[in-house]
């Protein structure tokens, strides 16, 4: 199965080679295809059992808590890149160092990890593969409200 960027990729370079979208209607598509795999990717990203609402709070990196749960760390602006150019393309991710550390301990695992954790490796593979559809359900029905507001 192709990555899930190819398949976006795919999909974008056969409606550019039929539409020729400006960087804010791309914004509008990819944007709407961001927040179906936003959505995804929140229900599958594991959650600790901790209570950061009542957890000391100490600086990360020292051993510390981390100041929330990953998947309240899921960002996207739509219609910008992971480093922050506007393009048309909409990134999805985590934007704090300390989740993107954690991010990777949790998906790809660690030494001597629990069955719970065992259970959570990979999650952002699956939220890409169960994502999928939804994304190209979700940027199809958003071009074509783009493209039929442009004809009004």
């Amino acid at each position: 199965m192709n990555d899930l960027d190819d398949v976006l990729n795919d999909f974008y370079k056969q409606v550019a080679s039929k539409v020729n979208l400006t960087a804010e209607q791309k914004a509008e598509v990819t944007g709407a295809g961001a927040k179906a795999y936003a959505e995804v990717l929140k229900d599958e990203t594991p959650v600790s059992d901790l209570d950061y609402g009542t957890a000391k709070k100490i600086g990360a990196g020292k051993n510390g808590l981390h100041d929330h749960h990953l998947r309240d760390g899921i960002t996207y602006k739509e219609g910008y890149t992971i480093d922050n150019a506007k393009t048309g393309d909409t990134d999805v991710g985590w934007n704090k160092d300390d989740d993107i550390a954690l991010l990777g301990w949790v998906n790809d695992g660690v030494m001597k990890m629990s069955t719970k954790q065992m259970a959570n490796l990979h999650f952002v593979q699956r939220a890409q593969q169960k994502a999928a559809g939804k994304i190209a359900e979700a940027m199809s029905s958003k071009l074509s409200e783009v493209l039929n507001n442009e004809h009004d």
